[in-house]
Parts: C-alpha cells; structure tokens; sequence
C-alpha cells in the first residue's frame, strides 16, 4: 500500500496531485459563482464527467463503450434541456 516508502520527493508529488487540483477546482468553481449565476456554474459542473471522457478519448485514446457513450450524451442533452429550460 505505501510503495513510495520513504521518498519524500515521492510523497511531496502525491500530496501536491492530491490537494492542488481539489482546492483549485473547488477555489475556482466558487470564484465563478461571484460571476455566473448558481445555476449555470452548476451546469457547467455537471458537465465535469463528461468532458473528462472526452479529454481521455483523445489525450489519452481511451475507447468508450457504447454505455458509457449513452450515458455522456444524456449528460450533455439534460444540460441542453435545462439551459433551454431556464428561459
């Protein structure tokens, strides 16, 4: 379980890969709600797994099933309806 054993340098990286991009997520996603309102900034964190695939597929040529493909773009489509909705 502790395979880095006692790099420091090793568990200094984890920990930055671990709390950087979390506070930053979450520091930015409250920053945009000073600028958007609630609602969009929660659409557009709805998106969040979607766009994951979708950098995965091509970055890192990660293939999706068909499932997983159906379930992206019910993801995008709520978003779509909602926004439209909103009117």
């Amino acid at each position: 379980m502790l395979w880095l054993g006692n790099s420091s340098t090793g568990w200094g990286i984890l920990f930055f890969l671990g709390v950087a991009p979390t506070l930053g997520g979450f520091g930015l996603y409250t920053l945009s709600i000073r600028y958007l309102s609630p609602t969009s900034a929660n659409l557009i964190a709805t998106l969040e797994p979607a766009f994951t695939a979708i950098w995965a597929y091509f970055f890192l040529s990660e293939l999706l099933n068909p499932i997983q493909l159906a379930g992206g773009g019910l993801v995008l489509l709520g978003v779509i309806l909602l926004r439209f909705g909103e009117r």
